[in-house]
C-alpha cells in the first residue's frame, strides 16, 4: 500500500537537490498501485516529538518564505506540506499494522529534524512522529531502521533515552552531519537501544547486505510489533550527494529480509537521482512482497570487529 499526497509539489525549489522532480519518475508505481491519500498531522500528534515553539518557528518560517538553516529552505506551503509528509507516516504505519506493509512516499524527508530544530532538508521528523503516535496507540517494542546514506540524528536524538525503541542507522562515514558512532549507545534507560553502523565510502551490495543481516539479527532480539524503515535511496550509485553504490538488487533484497517481521512501515528520506529513487522504490516493494529472489552479491570484505565488540554489551552480535 502507498501513502502518497499530489501537494507536496508545493514545497519546492528547483535549484535545491530535495525537489519535487524528485519523484517525476514514480507516476508508473502510482499509477499501479493504490494509492492513500494522508491528512495533516495533527499538532498533538508533532507534539510528542516536537517542542511548541518549534512547531511555531516552522510556521513563522513558511510564512515568511525563509531558510530554517543553510540547506533547509521553506516556502510559503512548507508548513502544511511538512504536516503532510508527517501525516502521511502516521497513515503507513497504521496500514502497516492492519496489512503487513506500507510505503509512505512523502516529502520533505524528516530524520535529521530534531526536536528543536530543522536541519538537512527536514521540517518535521515523519518517522518518529508515526513511531510516537503507534507508542500512544499501546505498541510496546517499535525498530526504527535507518537506511538512508546519511545518519538519521534526529531520530535518534528523539528516542535516545527510550528503551520502547531499539534504534538502528546504517550509513557513511565521514559524511553530514557527523554523528552515528558505535559507541553512540542511548542515555539512561534507552542504554543499548540505539545501535550504529557506519559504513565507508565505496560500500557496495555484498558489504551492505553483511551490515544488514548485523542490524536485523539484533533488531529481532527486540521482539518488536512494527518495523519503521527511514528509506533513503541516496545509497544508489547513481546518487549525486552519497557515495554509496548499491543497485536495485541489494533494495530489493532488503524489501526480502525485512519479510521476517510482521509488520514494515517504509517512510521515504533521501534519494537525490529521480531514476535510482523510482527503481529503488519499485525494488523494495517487490521484496518485502516476496515477489524477487534471494539475492547473495558475492564475498564482504567488511570489518564489523569493533561494532560487534560495541554492541555485545546489549545485544548478541
Amino acid at each position: 500500500m502507498i501513502v502518497y499526497f499530489r501537494e507536496h509539489e508545493l514545497h519546492t525549489m528547483n535549484t535545491h537537490p530535495e525537489n519535487a522532480r524528485r519523484f517525476e519518475k514514480l507516476g508508473a508505481l502510482l499509477e499501479r498501485e493504490r494509492v492513500h491519500t494522508p491528512e495533516p498531522a495533527a499538532e498533538e500528534q508533532v507534539l510528542r516529538v516536537h517542542t511548541r515553539e518549534h512547531l511555531r518557528r516552522i510556521k513563522a518560517l513558511s510564512e515568511a518564505e525563509a531558510w530554517a538553516d543553510a540547506d533547509t529552505y521553506l516556502t510559503r506551503h512548507s508548513y502544511r506540506t511538512a504536516l503532510l509528509a508527517a501525516g502521511g507516516a502516521v497513515l503507513a504505519a497504521q496500514l502497516a499494522q492492519k496489512h503487513g506493509h506500507a510505503f509512505a512516499l512523502v516529502r520533505p524527508p524528516g530524520h535529521h529534524a530534531t526536536p528543536e530544530r530543522a536541519m538537512g532538508f527536514c521540517l518535521f521528523n515523519n518517522i518518529a512522529i508515526a513511531c510516537a503516535e503507534m507508542l500512544a496507540g499501546g505498541m510496546k517494542r517499535v525498530v526504527v531502521l535507518d537506511v538512508d546514506v546519511h545518519h538519521g540524528n534526529g531520530t535518534q536524538e528523539v528516542f535516545y533515552s527510550s528503551p520502547e525503541v531499539l534504534f538502528i542507522s546504517l550509513h557513511q562515514h565521514p559524511l553530514y552531519p557527523g554523528t552515528g558512532m558505535p559507541e553512540e549507545t542511548g542515555r539512561g534507560e534507552g542504554e543499548g537501544y540505539t545501535v550504529n553502523i557506519p559504513l565507508p565510502p565505496g560500500t557496495g551490495d555484498a558489504d551492505y547486505l553483511q551490515a544488514l543481516e548485523l542490524a536485523l539479527d539484533i533488531a529481532v532480539q527486540h521482539s518488536p510489533e512494527l518495523v519503521l524503515v527511514s528509506a533513503g535511496y541516496d545509497t544508489a550509485s547513481q546518487d549525486p550527494l552519497g557515495g554509496m553504490m548499491l543497485t536495485s538488487r541489494c533494495y530489493a533484497e532488503i524489501g526480502r529480509r525485512l519479510r521476517r517481521f510482521p509488520a514494515v512501515c517504509f517512510c521515504l528520506e533521501g534519494g537525490y537521482s529521480s531514476s535510482a529513487l523510482a527503481a529503488g522504490v519499485e525494488s523494495t516493494l517487490s521484496g518485502i512482497r516476496g515477489q524477487s529472489q534471494e539475492y547473495e552479491p558475492g564475498e564482504s570484505t567488511l570489518d564489523l570487529s569493533h561494532v560487534r565488540r560495541v554492541l555485545r554489551n546489549y545485544w548478541s552480535a
